[in-house]
């Protein structure tokens, strides 16, 4: 696939898009592993379509569908349907946006560095737990708790 997108002269992007296809459990670009399925809860879909992004997760689901029925060697109307509710509601829902940036944690006097971008992590993943909920307030607020800042000894 890298061969490929070189002779084909695709961007970064693409060259990452075309090789998280073909290369088998390949995972997310941030490591993490993920599978799209109408079997996910809508607060995993949520947080699969935030991490992947709208076009690998539709490219992903694609391809998944496509081995289930590869597999069976039929087709499932009630599978496809979940496949198809799955690939509209990934298409038309709007792309969660995270509310916070390293500098919100760099004026909460974090140095820069490797540390913030762990907390960035954390305070992701923590978001997505909480459905793409919180706001930027919130995600201060759970920031500060985070970091010790603002509470009581």
């Amino acid at each position: 696939a890298e061969a490929l997108a070189d002779r084909l002269r695709l961007s970064n992007g693409e060259k990452r898009r075309l090789v998280s296809l073909v290369v088998p459990g390949l995972v997310a670009p941030d490591g993490d592993a993920i599978q799209p399925a109408p079997a996910l809860s809508a607060e995993q879909r949520r947080a699969a379509l935030h991490r992947l992004g709208r076009a690998l997760f539709i490219d992903r689901a694609l391809l998944a569908w496509a081995g289930e029925r590869a597999q069976e060697g039929h087709t499932d109307s009630r599978g496809s349907e979940g496949w198809l509710a799955l690939l509209e509601e990934a298409a038309s829902q709007p792309m969660p946006e995270f509310p916070l940036r390293g500098q919100d944690l760099l004026d909460l006097g974090l140095e820069p560095g490797p540390p913030v971008g762990r907390l960035m992590r954390v305070l992701e993943d923590w978001w997505l737990q909480h459905g793409c909920h919180p706001d930027h307030d919130e995600m201060i607020d759970e920031a500060r708790r985070r970091l010790g800042i603002g509470l009581a000894s």
